[in-house]
């Protein structure tokens, strides 16, 4: 099994429209990236030429929340144990 990967491994912005910056990694592997223009979180996905927005997996934030309070309702929504970045690695 490989390790998951980190913020290293991601851009810090991804190619889209609203230029969405990366705010931490699942311990999956997956990169999630806040979108200012749409006030959400949103995975990104590899579509083989790049990572792409999956707006299917995208997290509204509504204007009473925070950035935080978003990342620990996802986490435990979906059961993560946390958003990781460099300095959680060992």
């Amino acid at each position: 099994m490989t390790d998951p990967k980190t913020v290293r491994d991601f851009p810090q912005t991804l190619d889209d429209e609203s230029e969405s910056e990366l705010i931490g990694v699942t311990e999956r592997g997956t990169p999630m990236y806040y979108d200012a223009t749409g006030e959400r979180l949103v995975p990104a996905v590899d579509e083989g030429d790049g990572l792409v927005p999956d707006l299917d997996g995208a997290w509204d934030i509504s204007p009473s929340e925070t950035l935080q309070d978003v990342v620990d309702e996802i986490e435990e929504t979906i059961g993560w144990d946390s958003l990781v970045d460099d300095e959680d690695q060992n």
